[in-house]
């Protein structure tokens, strides 16, 4: 991790959001105080005396304290939920799925050699199958060993 970066992640307090996730952090925040702040005034019963109004500004204020901390405590959550669950994603992808592809490759390689094998073995049988045939019938047999023809095959590809 590079210098700024570190420092960019710093933080005082549990309660301090790191630097490249303050934007989301009040969005957040915002989004949830305002909701909070909109169903606390559709609730409110207007009043219809002096001391009443007093009353109800107090319950405002009494009730933004409370819809101010738990937008707060509710935004930092889903903040530190997203920002754990892609360090968890990042080492799932390192320590678990990366290792997993790199098994399955070498096993595909592991197999494709296998394959070549069989059938390097197979193309050497028949042919010794046909010279064994021709030279028992006293023919001539002028048929290239397989690896001739494999070597033609891949120097006139180049």
């Amino acid at each position: 991790m590079q210098p700024e970066q570190k420092q960019q992640q710093h933080r005082e307090s549990i309660w301090s959001v790191p630097t490249g996730w303050r934007i989301t952090y009040f969005a957040l925040f915002t989004l949830f105080a305002n909701v909070g702040l909109v169903i606390m005034l559709a609730t409110l019963e207007m009043p219809s005396d002096l001391a009443g109004w007093s009353q109800l500004v107090i319950g405002i204020i009494k009730d933004m304290a409370f819809i101010g901390a738990g937008s707060a405590i509710i935004a930092i959550m889903i903040t530190e939920n997203a920002r754990y669950t892609m360090i968890l994603a990042e080492w799932m992808l390192r320590e678990v799925i990366e290792p997993r592809r790199k098994r399955q490759i070498e096993r595909w390689r592991q197999e494709g050699i296998e394959k070549g094998i069989d059938q390097g073995d197979m193309e050497w049988e028949t042919w010794i199958s046909r010279k064994m045939q021709a030279e028992s019938k006293g023919e001539p047999f002028d048929e290239p060993m397989p690896s001739q023809l494999r070597n033609t095959h891949s120097n006139n590809s180049s």
